[in-house]
């Protein structure tokens, strides 16, 4: 498969954007997707297909007509049920590995551990790639309000045990195996053993710390490109634009419209947070002072949640009704204005908008640089 020509031939729309994380991470995520047993639930069979591209980011982009849609009530509750045992065993794995002591001196122990959290990893993301994707089309509350709940459970398994897992492994690969922690973060898991079985192998890697990596999920198989063809992949899918309708539209009528998150509705000052941003320690401090605020991100996160107690109201690029945002919002009892795709290009930090969450409308009453 030619991966540039088979990108070409599909339309991709944007589902996530982060700070840069370890190709580590994001294998086992992509991984977890491959022959998911659970798409068979879907209301037709899906050919998905998502592209995952790390360098000074973390982006992943998703074939508009390969998206999993499940709408049946019965399906739904199915992977729902699934999700939550899935943490369940997850969670026991995940919380021995974080207790390991010395252990992990044994490049054996280290080697396994490895393995053992690649395979959490691909089984969380087997389910909870159904709520990052928003797959769900209900309209019952209650079933909703379920659906939230179990996302956010999955959300604190991820942020709470699961990249934690992971960051201790790396850490112990810096701190005991002499690894560059910037050259770590950007190998594979084969390279990453097979450099534990031969240090000489991890020096001729030392030069890749620039080197951007791309999976592509297709056809149940996933391909990986480095450095030219990984940055080739990543302009051509710059270029496509799929907002820029939308955010033109935007410009002209100062106007964003979104999913509704939280109904509500207030009038005030932005902040605004970028995906750079979240692990900026003095721009999430300067959040949580001052005077209050409407939050517009690209999404919010877990860990994030503390620096948030003086938003009024949330405006997010992405998510749907069962995203963080929107169960955030909803336990804060603010209005919530989710998925508008370009509200973090089109809105400044300073501006005052109505944010309308009976509507799911954004004016900009006054934006400062336009």
């Amino acid at each position: 498969m030619n991966i540039l020509e088979y990108i070409k031939s599909n339309t991709y729309e944007r589902l996530v954007r982060y700070p840069r994380i370890p190709v580590l991470y994001a294998e086992a995520m992509n991984e977890g997707l491959q022959n998911n047993p659970y798409f068979d639930l879907a209301d037709s069979i899906p050919n998905p297909s998502i592209i995952v591209y790390i360098n000074d980011i973390y982006e992943a982009w998703i074939k508009i007509s390969g998206r999993v849609i499940v709408s049946d009530l019965e399906s739904i509750k199915e992977i729902e049920t699934a999700s939550l045992k899935c943490i369940e065993r997850n969670q026991s794995i995940l919380e021995d590995i974080l207790n390991l002591k010395d252990e992990l001196s044994d490049k054996e122990v280290i080697i396994e551990m490895i393995k053992k959290t690649n395979s959490a990893s691909s089984d969380i993301y087997k389910h909870f790639i159904f709520f990052i994707d928003e797959s769900f089309r209900v309209s019952d509350q209650e079933i909703i309000e379920s659906l939230q709940s179990t996302r956010l459970k999955l959300d604190l398994l991820v942020t709470e045990y699961l990249f934690p897992a992971f960051e201790r492994l790396v850490n112990e690969l810096v701190e005991v195996y002499d690894f560059p922690k910037e050259t770590v973060e950007k190998m594979t898991t084969s390279e990453i053993i097979e450099s534990l079985k031969d240090y000489d192998y991890l020096i001729k890697l030392e030069n890749i710390s620039a080197r951007p990596i791309c999976f592509l999920l297709a056809d149940n198989t996933i391909k990986v490109l480095f450095s030219k063809e990984a940055k080739d992949v990543c302009s051509y899918l710059y270029k496509q634009d799929t907002d820029k309708k939308i955010f033109d539209q935007a410009l002209e009528s100062k106007t964003l419209k979104g999913n509704i998150g939280n109904q509500g509705k207030v009038r005030g000052k932005v902040r605004k947070l970028l995906a750079k941003d979240f692990f900026n320690k003095d721009k999430l401090a300067n959040l949580s002072q001052g005077d209050k605020f409407v939050l517009v991100t690209s999404m919010t996160a877990p860990e994030l949640v503390p620096y948030f107690k003086n938003a009024i109201a949330f405006v997010t690029d992405e998510g749907g009704i069962t995203c963080h945002a929107a169960i955030i919002a909803r336990e804060l009892n603010i209005p919530c204005i989710i998925g508008t795709k370009v509200a973090t290009e089109v809105i400044n930090d300073g501006d005052d908008v109505e944010v309308d969450a009976y509507k799911g409308l954004v004016k900009i009453i006054n934006n400062l640089n336009r």
